[in-house]
């Protein structure tokens, strides 16, 4: 079947695997059941952070590491820009303001992805490996905003309107972060396992609500 899909490639799994809880992710935001969108949301982002330790396992030619590095893009404006927005709406409800912040949030999530791949030599340096990004991540707001839902979440108090203020005040500093003009330090190993900790613990909090 793989033979099928022209520059398919193993090495891609993750990414494509993070795909796939992302539109479920999609999928359950729009039925309304956010518990469950939310957690699919944090295994997107956990796929997004070995995605690539897991593709260098693979010896690729040049042709297929670039054809990584662009479905790993497209999957990220998947998982970090269109569910992200779909999640806005659930969660803040569909209001002009809304819109606004949704349309503020793409912008800078799209841009931020086009400057890092523009910039991509220059942050890896003469190593070959990131040290640094140029302003924070996209992947970031896969665990930023579960964990301000599910402190809510533990109080009752998702339906407030002092977290729907939060919420928007949320994705407009994330989309300023996007594109802030500052190197931002690569999580090391200790950063990995944190994550992974935080990731664990919110799937089983939302899995177990």
């Amino acid at each position: 079947m793989y033979k099928m899909i022209p520059a398919f490639h193993w090495a891609n799994s993750i990414s494509l695997l993070g795909l796939f809880f992302a539109v479920n992710g999609i999928y359950n935001s729009l039925l309304g059941d956010l518990n469950q969108a939310m957690l699919f949301f944090v295994i997107a982002g956990i796929c997004d952070l070995f995605d690539g330790v897991f593709a260098k396992r693979f010896k690729r030619s040049e042709f297929d590491r670039q054809m990584g590095e662009h479905v790993d893009s497209f999957v990220d404006m998947i998982s970090f820009v269109g569910l992200p927005v779909v999640l806005l709406f659930s969660l803040v409800g569909q209001t002009p303001i809304t819109l606004l912040v949704a349309f503020f949030y793409a912008a800078m999530s799209l841009h931020r992805l086009g400057y890092f791949h523009l910039t991509k030599e220059e942050q890896e340096g003469k190593s070959g490996s990131f040290r640094f990004f140029i302003g924070v991540p996209l992947a970031y707001i896969a665990l930023i905003l579960p964990i301000l839902y599910a402190v809510f979440l533990l109080f009752g108090a998702t339906e407030t309107i002092l977290f729907r203020f939060l919420v928007g005040v949320l994705y407009v500093a994330m989309g300023v972060a996007y594109v802030w003009n500052r190197p931002i330090p690569k999580p090391g190993g200790k950063m990995y396992a944190v994550f992974v900790v935080l990731a664990i613990l919110l799937v089983a909090l939302l899995g177990s609500r």
